[in-house]
């Protein structure tokens, strides 16, 4: 019984991304600088001066691409291995039978997994603000 409810919670963790639709935002402030602007009209100062300033930060360098796509892969694997490592460590929790040892074990291990997936996250921001500013 706790190996197939172990291998039902690893099949909801591993297809769970794949049933979140991607989100979009609306668009509720008029954009100065794009769409919502009148034809033949000239650009503003201040779109001007953004669109000059964009230029190619790196986005058609392939290296750059390989980067992300790596971190975004190996960002992927950390964060399913992090909840896994919650799953265990709270099934360890319950089936502690009131050891008072046992407990203490798991309740550190959902706490360092949570903060490892936190470390996680945080990596791949940073990584990934570094790596459009080249």
């Amino acid at each position: 019984m706790k190996r197939i409810f172990i291998i039902l919670s690893m099949a909801v963790v591993l297809l769970s991304p794949y049933q979140a639709g991607q989100a979009s935002a609306a668009n509720i402030f008029p954009d100065g600088c794009g769409t919502g602007r009148k034809a033949g009209t000239s650009l503003p100062a201040v779109c001007q001066d953004a669109n000059s300033q964009q230029g190619n930060n790196g986005s058609n360098d392939p290296i750059v691409k390989i980067l992300k796509a790596a971190i975004e892969v190996i960002s992927y694997f950390i964060g399913i291995a992090a909840i896994i490592g919650i799953l265990i460590a709270s099934l360890r929790m319950i089936t502690s039978s009131g050891d008072a040892s046992a407990f203490a074990t798991a309740r550190n291990g959902v706490i360092y997994s949570i903060i490892g997936l936190a470390v996680a996250a945080l990596a791949q921001i940073l990584v990934l603000f570094v790596i459009d500013k080249l």
